[in-house]
């Protein structure tokens, strides 16, 4: 059961869905670059994955502006901001 959104580009898996990773193959067959696939699944490793004691919002701020011109880093951005059921967690 999908109970909260899930952001672009991301495949989620079991009920109470969870993020799992970013859908390397769906975004290769509607013709994302390997270049932006390996720059979506870096973002993905740099916002989900506990490395450091930041705070989500500050760090997807971060992310923001390190990806600045990336329309696709843009459009995951914008989509977790807006979302007015939360996002789906990723558990490792």
């Amino acid at each position: 059961m999908v109970t909260m959104d899930v952001p672009p580009y991301c495949m989620v898996h079991g009920n109470r869905a969870t993020l799992v990773q970013i859908n390397s193959l769906g975004l290769s067959r509607s013709g994302f670059s390997n270049e932006d696939i390996t720059k979506l699944k870096t973002i993905f490793r740099k916002l989900f994955f506990k490395s450091n004691n930041e705070k989500f919002t500050d760090n997807l701020e971060n992310l923001e502006q390190e990806y600045s011109g990336f329309e696709p880093a843009t459009k995951l951005f914008n989509f977790i901001k807006s979302s007015k059921r939360g996002i789906c967690q990723y558990k490792e």
